[in-house]
């Protein structure tokens, strides 16, 4: 697959459906325009971004204590700041660091960038369920069951379990 950025990645993600389809696993048409954002980004931002994303896994893989360095997220959003992909992995990387305050705040400027970005919306959620603010973890749940056609109850169903684990593991 051909990484573009003259068309802001949209042909590299039909591509990637594409491929996706040839697997057995095709999405829905409904679900696949969903995916296809304009990402604006630069090889510049791109490399930052990777930097970023490889950050974040290995300290998240070898469940290090300490706070994430933000670095590499920074960066990110300094080389492409209308990237939604940079907002959203520097929300991730907040949200990790508990600073759910400005996690918000990324996820939500990654939201603005993408409508559509589920990934974002899964981390408003979280960082709702930590923040014991369940009218908001609803909302955020639902908001991801639609859009991925799902079940607005069960969404809501896993957060009820979500906020009582999260609840217990704030009282240890």
């Amino acid at each position: 697959m051909t990484l573009d950025l003259s068309d802001q990645l949209i042909g590299f993600c039909k591509g990637f459906l594409a491929w996706f389809e040839t697997c057995g696993l095709p999405l829905p048409d409904a679900q696949a325009i969903k995916t296809l954002w304009a990402e604006k980004t630069n090889p510049e931002g791109l490399d930052i971004l990777g930097q970023a994303l490889e950050t974040y896994y290995l300290h998240s893989l070898w469940g290090e204590k300490g706070l994430l360095d933000l670095y590499w997220f920074d960066r990110a959003i300094s080389a492409a700041s209308v990237s939604y992909l940079a907002h959203d992995i520097k929300g991730w990387a907040l949200y990790k660091n508990k600073d759910y305050k400005a996690a918000k705040e990324s996820f939500r400027s990654a939201l603005a960038l993408n409508s559509n970005g589920l990934g974002a919306m899964a981390g408003l959620m979280w960082c709702a369920i930590y923040t014991n603010d369940e009218k908001t973890a609803y909302t955020w749940a639902t908001a991801k069951a639609d859009l991925q056609g799902e079940s607005r109850k069960a969404a809501k169903a896993r957060v009820k379990r979500r906020m009582d684990k999260a609840a217990s593991k704030i009282k240890d």
